[in-house]
């Protein structure tokens, strides 16, 4: 209600949220029945303060109640670290972290497994666009160390709905490029297949690019799933300032599909360079 009440000026999430925990109280003791809403946290990336340097940050709707941390993938406790601001990442870690009151754990322990890469966090142009119910978190969705499960909805795959990903990476300076890969969901009871081709191209100055690995999946399109598939190529001795990705999208839904004709989705969760 308040959010039609409330002038947009005057909307202020954590002085509701405070509000709202000294109105619990009174519930309380009313001994009135009442939702306490989600005790879960949220582990998500961003950029930071570090240009190209991709920062973690914990959140929850709950007000003033300490979310502690580890990063190691071991289970956080009591006297685990308080997350107090957004923190980089140096290697690949498992985040998880809960909420605590004071030694009770408040809901369940939420886990991310973060991929630090060589294009985590770079500068990344689209040539097509993706579609807007599925972002991955905009620009940055697809260089953020985040993977994605079966489930398209997670928030970590990027779709594509009867268009190529089509897209460009700028590292920001000349790097070694040993390997690189891209993940794709494959999951036709959603309308979603695996690319056609993956073409993976690089420059030196951004106009001219060189193919560097044309990959065709082996994946039959009767194959049910769900499932994630990558594409992975490796090198020897080649240096790179851009890198091109193109997923070719199959267009449309295939024969003897429920869908067949319908717009094909792709979706995509990261470009993984090492």
């Amino acid at each position: 209600a308040e959010l039609v009440w409330s002038p947009k000026e005057k909307k202020n999430w954590e002085d509701f949220i405070w509000r709202m925990q000294k109105q619990q109280k009174r519930f309380d003791a009313l001994k009135v029945n009442y939702s306490k809403g989600s005790f879960d946290v949220a582990i998500k990336t961003g950029h930071g303060p570090i240009k190209d340097k991709i920062y973690v940050q914990i959140e929850s709707e709950q007000y003033n109640i300490p979310i502690r941390y580890t990063t190691n993938g071991s289970e956080p406790g009591p006297e685990s670290t308080i997350f107090n601001h957004s923190f980089p990442l140096e290697k690949s870690s498992t985040i998880k972290a809960g909420l605590f009151d004071r030694t009770a754990l408040l809901g369940n322990i939420s886990s991310k497994s973060i991929l630090v890469h060589k294009a985590l966090g770079k500068k990344t142009i689209y040539n097509q666009t993706y579609n807007s119910r599925y972002s991955a978190g905009g620009a940055i969705g697809l260089v953020d160390g985040l993977l994605g499960s079966n489930n398209h909805g997670d928030g970590c795959w990027q779709g594509y709905y009867g268009n190529d990903v089509d897209l460009v990476i700028d590292f920001g300076s000349v790097l070694n490029v040993g390997k690189i890969s891209s993940r794709f969901l494959h999951k036709p009871n959603n309308w979603a297949f695996v690319p056609l081709k993956v073409t993976f191209a690089v420059s030196m100055d951004g106009n001219n690019y060189r193919t560097v690995s044309e990959l065709v999946s082996d994946i039959s399109v009767l194959e049910t799933g769900p499932l994630v598939h990558t594409f992975v190529d490796s090198f020897t001795g080649m240096q790179a300032r851009y890198l091109k990705v193109i997923g070719e999208n199959r267009g449309i839904c295939p024969e003897g599909h429920r869908g067949a004709g319908e717009d094909a989705w792709l979706y995509v969760d990261e470009i993984i360079v090492e």
